[in-house]
């Protein structure tokens, strides 16, 4: 999306579905992706994500800043590193962080609202990254800037894969996730952060209770080594 919204910046007109196309087939041979990765990417742009950027073209918002790459050094030297893909003004002036996220919400959305502890292991990656952006976006701000990060929002480029009232999710329907952001998360996330490198200086790895091929274990580059 960073093309799209450059391309916004600089003419404000919000660019048709071939400008993304012709961006997204660029990207994927700077990565370097196969032929038959290729095809698959493409198929899935043409059926699904045609109709999230459509979508997405009703109402564009202006970004304050794109692929916006900060470093903080956090307690005990720990260097911390993120890109923000995209940042906008809310208009009480402060400022929101926004996350493009592939794959489907379902899960994600469950997670994030059965999150209560930021340490805690259900508690979702994604949740956990837009807690980061405040932090880093606070802390690497000119002396002058006083704006704060009030909000959090994932863009879910693929519709939800079933309906929950509970969580707001309806089948075959784009969603959003909007975070409200407080100072008392990334204190939590801080001290989870300092943790778990104490943790890993140690050594210190817990033993999985059981193995789970479907998310952890099956994307794991150590998993012929495992103890599990």
């Amino acid at each position: 999306m960073e093309e799209v919204y450059l391309n916004f910046m600089k003419t404000e007109v919000f660019p048709d579905f071939n400008f993304f196309k012709e961006a997204f087939k660029n990207e994927l041979e700077f990565q370097g992706a196969n032929n038959q990765i290729k095809k698959w990417c493409l198929d899935k742009v043409d059926v699904t994500i045609r109709a999230w950027y459509e979508g997405e073209s009703r109402f564009p918002v202006m970004p304050v800043d794109l692929e916006n790459k900060l470093e903080i050094v956090l307690t005990g030297g720990i260097l911390f590193k993120g890109t923000f893909d995209k940042i906008e003004l809310e208009t009480d002036g402060s400022i929101r962080v926004v996350d493009y996220k592939t794959g489907k919400p379902d899960k994600h959305i469950k997670a994030i609202a059965n999150c209560h502890e930021v340490s805690a292991k259900e508690c979702d990656d994604y949740f956990r990254q837009l807690i980061a952006y405040k932090m880093l976006y606070e802390r690497t701000r000119h002396v002058n800037d006083k704006k704060i990060v009030s909000t959090g929002v994932l863009k879910f480029l693929e519709p939800a894969g079933a309906t929950v009232k509970k969580y707001n999710l309806e089948k075959g329907i784009f969603r959003d996730e909007i975070v409200k952001l407080t100072d008392a998360m990334v204190r939590n996330l801080e001290i989870f952060i300092i943790e778990c490198w104490k943790d890993i200086q140690a050594l210190k790895f817990e033993q999985l209770k059981e193995r789970d091929d479907k998310e952890k274990c099956a994307r794991c580059e150590y998993d012929t080594i495992c103890w599990g």
